[in-house]
């Protein structure tokens, strides 16, 4: 590995945090009519820290 490389202190650490609610409806209304139906709600929140110590 090149030794520039092994130097660097990088770091990240991500956070998603927030309600994920999900609903899935499946029925065989017919022998060969099927349905079907998915819903979903997301409300996330993102946050972020790095340090980013690629030059000198």
């Amino acid at each position: 590995m090149d030794k520039d490389i092994e130097d660097l202190n990088t770091s990240y650490k991500a956070n998603w945090s927030g309600p994920l609610i999900g609903f899935k409806f499946d029925a065989a209304l017919r022998k060969r009519l099927h349905l079907e139906t998915d819903l979903s709600y997301h409300q996330l929140k993102y946050a972020a820290k790095a340090n980013w110590n690629l030059i000198e």
